[in-house]
């Protein structure tokens, strides 16, 4: 017997959370990814405040080679959850280890509403390295994540480093995971730093986030990890 979907229902969504002009909806995949030092964990911390402050409950993976726990003074989570003590010990659920056999087990008993996995390449790479097997993985679970989401209309942001490779010549900057990564979100920022043939030193504290190739975004990290959004160039 053929079963007939509500395509109504299947497309509808709603926003969950929002920073600098980015929403995250329910049943959606935004991806962040940047090269070390960009601001992936920074702009997550961000989304995981707003989410916090509006009584959202989130399960934040903190599984990234360094914790946002150990990162350096001033500490960015650490200003913000005790600026709002009770909401954070309310509405966040914290890990520093991940299993993909047993997440999905986890949020089913948690139930909330955005989960936010960073370092979702780094944590498969402690099962192979060999690239292809990984790619695989990823793409696995991304396939059984994109259908529980779904069903349990939650919204998901992932980070995930970008390397360098080199076609005829030309260097091109790759998001790192495998193509089922990219294709596999619904939406995609590259955070990238600020080129400036002046090599003013402020400009290291720039950073433009690429959103699916047709917006852009530009920001000052300012002391302390907090995002201000400036006007660039």
């Amino acid at each position: 017997m053929l079963e007939k979907v509500d395509w109504k229902e299947e497309i509808k969504t709603e926003p969950i959370v929002e920073f600098g002009g980015i929403s995250v909806n329910v049943k959606t995949i935004l991806l962040i990814a940047g090269q070390s030092m960009a601001g992936k964990t920074i702009t997550c911390i961000h989304f995981l405040n707003e989410a916090i402050i509006k009584n959202i409950r989130t399960a934040y993976f903190d599984i990234d080679e360094k914790t946002i726990i150990d990162r350096q003074e001033p500490n960015l989570f650490k200003e913000l959850s005790k600026s709002n003590q009770k909401k954070y010990d309310s509405c966040l659920s914290y890990y520093q280890s991940f299993d993909k056999e047993l997440f999905f087990e986890e949020i089913e008993k948690l139930k909330p509403a955005l989960v936010i996995l960073d370092g979702i390449y780094h944590s498969f790479c402690v099962n192979t390295t060999i690239a292809n097997e990984r790619a695989k993985l990823i793409k696995d679970f991304l396939i059984q994540l994109r259908e529980f989401m779904k069903i349990h209309k939650i919204g998901v942001i992932l980070t995930t480093p970008i390397g360098k490779i080199t076609k005829e010549g030309k260097t091109e900057l790759v998001m790192l995971g495998g193509e089922s990564i990219k294709y596999l979100s619904d939406v995609k920022v590259m955070i990238q730093f600020v080129e400036d043939e002046t090599k003013d030193s402020k400009s290291a504290y720039k950073r433009i986030f690429f959103v699916d190739k047709n917006h852009q975004f530009a920001f000052n990290i300012d002391y302390g990890g907090k995002l201000i959004p400036i006007n660039y160039p």
